[in-house]
């Protein structure tokens, strides 16, 4: 990985142009051209953001694909690709160039995706994680740089395998939670427990800040259960999106009094 130094540098390659398939052929690929940041969306920040604050966000999409997005901070993001979840070299080859390269050009992500023609509540059905850089000046203890949502942590003396795992890692996760959602469904038994909680979320006492304060720990367990977008069920998808829906409703209706 990288530390705060080798944030500005580009990938070893510079060009990022060369990915090796298993049987040890190498195949020309510009790993740069994948970038979904084109002229029309780019913006200048107003601010120069700290290298720190950057991570990876992975979002599972429709069809077996993958966007990644190089994220500088909660702001901006400065690289945003699709790629199938199963094409590891590829996906390698991004989380190598992203991990290491220094930002030039920024958009906001939102105005990025909408050009690959997702809007916003698309999104909002699509399962996203994070992996988050921790190698800053203030070194992380253990040698690590990165922290996923894997259970593992990526470590700069790994460097070289850390694009491997993350393909590895993206694509085994999924199934993980895929795996997770048939525990938790149990053959369709958990949607009563899912309309009992949409329901109680939607008993409105007229005051949002004691709904809100009353039911957070409902609401903090609804959040634990984001998994459950990655279902193949359609319906406890939903469902899932109406209750998330309805989290959403409340904090903001509590945050318009107590702000």
């Amino acid at each position: 990985m990288s530390n705060g130094s080798a944030w500005a540098r580009w990938w070893s390659s510079k060009s990022g142009k060369e990915a090796r398939h298993g049987g040890g052929d190498v195949v020309t690929k510009d790993v740069g051209s994948l970038n979904c940041l084109t002229e029309d969306v780019l913006i200048v920040p107003t601010y120069t953001p700290k290298p720190e604050h950057r991570r990876v966000d992975f979002y599972y999409v429709d069809h077996d694909q993958v966007l990644i997005a190089g994220v500088a901070d909660n702001n901006y993001i400065f690289w945003l690709s699709r790629t199938r979840l199963d094409d590891v070299e590829t996906n390698k080859s991004v989380f190598d160039y992203i991990s290491c390269a220094k930002p030039t050009q920024f958009a906001h992500f939102d105005a990025v995706a909408r050009k690959l023609g997702y809007g916003s509540e698309q999104l909002r059905g699509f399962y996203r994680d994070s992996l988050v850089y921790v190698g800053s000046e203030n070194s992380a203890p253990n040698d690590h740089v990165w922290r996923t949502p894997f259970g593992v942590w990526y470590v700069k003396s790994e460097e070289k395998n850390n694009g491997s795992f993350f393909a590895s890692g993206i694509k085994s996760f999924r199934y993980q939670l895929k795996r997770r959602c048939r525990y938790r469904e149990a053959e369709g038994r958990y949607l009563e427990v899912m309309r009992w909680n949409l329901a109680t979320l939607e008993e409105d006492s007229g005051d949002p800040v004691k709904d809100y304060e009353s039911k957070r720990q409902l609401i903090d367990l609804i959040h634990e259960e984001r998994y459950l977008l990655c279902s193949d069920n359609e319906e406890v998808r939903k469902l899932y999106l109406r209750l998330d829906r309805r989290c959403s409703q409340m904090y903001n209706a509590y945050m318009t009094i107590v702000r």
